[in-house]
């Protein structure tokens, strides 16, 4: 299903390019011991995703489930990646990274490509979290979050809390894919055969 959370304008900063990681300001080891703990548990959740749509064709990966609102494998880990470096560079950070959160969601494409930009978010992401000064509110909070933006491992509880209930939208979803039914009809979200590369 599509995400329901409210979005709010980014705060206006210099855009960079979409997974470019900030300078670290220490290790991830060097992370404080609770902050490095909720790390762990929020990158096992992603590469559940990522691990899940990687073992997918492409076909299946971006076919849609006959259930209203649903999306498909490919658009989940797309929408996954780009609420990630929202959080983490964006609003802890204040350095804005361009995202149009709607085409998330009309999001098809290859497999394999769709892996590359995982493992570089993956990478940024981590990045963001070694600049974050975890002592700190987020540079630019978002709005109508509630506790959520009120200081950094807010955000990174936040991006954990949207992986583990995305993870659950994926694990239904090829629940429903996998289904003899749907199997039989077919359901596609795009043409990826050879010569219909997506826009």
């Amino acid at each position: 299903m599509a995400d329901p959370t409210p979005q709010t304008p980014d705060s206006p900063q210099t855009p960079e390019p979409p997974h470019a990681p900030v300078a670290p300001q220490h290790n991830a080891d060097d992370l404080p011991p609770h902050v490095r703990t909720l790390v762990d548990f929020t990158l096992v959740k992603l590469d559940e995703i990522i691990d899940a749509v990687g073992a997918l064709d492409d076909a299946t990966a971006n076919a849609v489930p006959p259930a209203p609102g649903a999306n498909s494998p490919f658009v989940l880990l797309t929408h996954c990646l780009g609420m990630m470096r929202r959080w983490s560079s964006t609003v802890n950070l204040g350095i804005r990274v361009p995202r149009d959160r709607d085409a998330e969601f009309s999001a098809i494409g290859r497999v394999a490509d769709l892996l590359i930009s995982a493992a570089e978010v993956r990478a940024a992401f981590l990045a963001d979290l070694t600049a974050t000064d975890w002592n700190s509110p987020p540079v630019a909070p978002a709005t109508g979050y509630g506790p959520w933006s009120q200081s950094t491992l807010g955000v990174l509880l936040h991006v954990f809390e949207e992986l583990c209930q995305h993870l659950g939208h994926l694990e239904i979803t090829l629940d429903l894919l996998r289904a003899p039914d749907h199997r039989a009809a077919g359901h596609r979200a795009g043409d990826l055969r050879a010569g219909n590369d997506p826009a």
